[in-house]
């Protein structure tokens, strides 16, 4: 992951983010919300702070994009496969 934004969330706050979440035995992105009020946890884990649901979204999107929908008959039957 690169950010060119100085806005941009750390890249430790993503994935520990995404480990809490998963820890947390969380299956959605929505229920990042509910992480938010930790204080401990992202010390542990040497973070800034937990980012919110839209930004763990995106920034899983860049590391495994969805595949696209279009495309010719012969690369929807083999994505199928």
């Amino acid at each position: 992951m690169d950010y060119t934004s100085p806005n941009a969330p750390k890249v430790v706050d993503v994935l520990g983010t995404w480990l809490l979440s998963i820890l947390d035995g969380q299956r959605r992105y929505a229920h990042v919300a509910g992480l938010r009020g930790d204080e401990v946890a992202p010390q542990i884990l040497g973070m800034n702070k937990i980012i919110s649901d839209e930004s763990l979204r995106r920034a899983l999107a860049h590391l495994a994009p969805a595949p696209c929908k279009y495309g010719s008959e012969e690369e929807r039957a083999a994505r199928a496969i």
